[in-house]
């Protein structure tokens, strides 16, 4: 049995695996929004007057492949449960695939390495 893993630790795992594929060059290109850690409620103003948005996903690559110009991933646990998907995240997701990005949910480091290395495998 899978052991409980928050989404905030699926990130991290996918993260650290991606950056082991990823060549010098294009590891820039891949960052991880900190959307999802708490925050008091002044610092959420802060991050919100700074531009933060809801519904952004938690993981980009800002890498054109194939017909796409970057890749952007909502991450969601997947033990013991999977993670809940807000309208505004589904929304975000739908409206970015409709703008030319490969967008997705990945439930789990695991998922969203297969969802990477599916679209690095597509010509440039």
């Amino acid at each position: 049995m899978q052991l409980a893993r928050s989404e905030t630790q699926e990130q991290i795992s996918f993260i650290k695996r991606a950056e082991l594929i990823l060549t010098p060059d294009f590891k820039n290109f891949l960052w991880g929004s900190a959307a999802g850690v708490r925050t008091s409620p002044r610092q959420a103003v802060t991050a919100k007057r700074m531009g933060s948005r809801k519904g952004i996903p938690d993981v980009t690559l800002m890498l054109p492949r194939g017909n796409f110009h970057g890749l952007c991933i909502e991450m969601k646990r997947l033990y013991p449960h999977k993670g809940s998907v807000k309208p505004e995240q589904r929304l975000m997701i739908a409206e970015l695939n409709a703008e030319g990005y490969s967008a997705h949910i990945a439930y789990g480091a695991d998922e969203a390495f297969d969802i990477l290395t599916n679209y690095l495998a597509l010509d440039n």
